[in-house]
C-alpha cells in the first residue's frame, strides 16, 4: 500500500504547490501594478517638472512662450513624456498579466500532478491487491482466485 499512498501523497503536494505558486505570482503581480503606477506617476511628474525649467529658461530669456517655436518645443516635451509614462504602463500591464499566467500555469500543472498522483496511487493499490489476491500471496495458494476455484466446475460441469 505504500505506493498507493506515495502516490496520494506526491499529488497532494504538486497540488498544494501549485496553489501556492499561484498566490505567490499573484502577489508579484499586484506589486508590479503598484510599482508601474509609481513609475509612471513619476515619469509624469519628471515630464511637468521639465516643462516648468523650460518655461522658466525661455521667460528669462524674453521669450514669449505662447507661440512659435518655443511652443512646438514644450509641446513636443510634454508629448514625448506622455508617451514614455504610457509605455512604463503597458510594460508594467504585460509583465503583470505575465506573472499571472504562470500562476494559472502552475496552478493547472499541480492540478495534473495531482490527478496523475491519485491514479498511479489508485492503479498501485489495485495492483497490490490484485497481486495479494490472485498471484498466491494471500488467496487459496493455488495461483488462481478464490472466485475461480469455488466457480471451476458449478456451471459447465
Amino acid at each position: 500500500m505504500s505506493g498507493m499512498a506515495s502516490g496520494f501523497s506526491g499529488g497532494f503536494q504538486s497540488y498544494a504547490e501549485g496553489e501556492l505558486q499561484k498566490r505567490i505570482n499573484e502577489r508579484q503581480a499586484q506589486a508590479t501594478e503598484y510599482e508601474t503606477a509609481y513609475a509612471e506617476e513619476q515619469s509624469r511628474l519628471s515630464t511637468k517638472k521639465l516643462l516648468g525649467r523650460q518655461r522658466v529658461l525661455y521667460a528669462k530669456a524674453g521669450v514669449d512662450i505662447s507661440s512659435g517655436s518655443p511652443l512646438e518645443i514644450m509641446a513636443s516635451t510634454a508629448g514625448q513624456g506622455e508617451r514614455e509614462a504610457l509605455m512604463i504602463r503597458r510594460q508594467g500591464t504585460e509583465q503583470a498579466k505575465m506573472l499571472r499566467w504562470y500562476g494559472k500555469v502552475a496552478k493547472k500543472a499541480g492540478r495534473m500532478a495531482f490527478y496523475s498522483g491519485m491514479t498511479s496511487g489508485t492503479l498501485s493499490g489495485i495492483q497490490t491487491g490484485l497481486s495479494m489476491g490472485i498471484g498466491g500471496g494471500s488467496g487459496t495458494g493455488s495461483g488462481t482466485s478464490s472466485i475461480a476455484s469455488s466457480n471451476s466446475g458449478s456451471m459447465w460441469g
